[in-house]
């Protein structure tokens, strides 16, 4: 099963976000090689926040292939309490756009101090 994807949407501090190489002989649907994502075209959630973090290449899914994370503010991601969800945009450096999504849980919501 994959992890709870917590968002505090009044938090200042930034959402990392995996970028997963996935490869047709490993049973996955598409081949896609994370390390080629050129930081600067991501666009994350209703925000479009862009990339302000120095990508980290690491194996996030244990595959053992290199995945990449980066990092959005999450107040420039508009994510709001009640979101279910958040899609990331981006193409690599051979010009390939890609869109990816995934549950999200916004968190810490009751005070009602959440941006709209």
């Amino acid at each position: 099963s994959s992890p709870v994807n917590s968002v505090f949407p009044t938090s200042t501090k930034t959402i990392n976000v995996a970028v997963l190489t996935t490869n047709v002989a490993d049973g996955d649907a598409v081949d896609f090689d994370a390390t080629r994502v050129t930081a600067s075209t991501l666009k994350f959630a209703a925000g479009q926040a862009p990339n302000v973090a120095t990508p980290r290449v690491r194996d996030v899914d244990g595959d053992l292939d290199n995945d990449v994370i980066f990092g959005f503010r999450t107040q420039d991601t508009a994510i709001a309490c009640g979101d279910t969800q958040a899609t990331l945009t981006g193409r690599t450096n051979t010009g390939v756009s890609f869109t990816g999504s995934d549950a999200v849980i916004t968190m810490d919501c009751s005070t009602g101090s959440c941006h709209p």
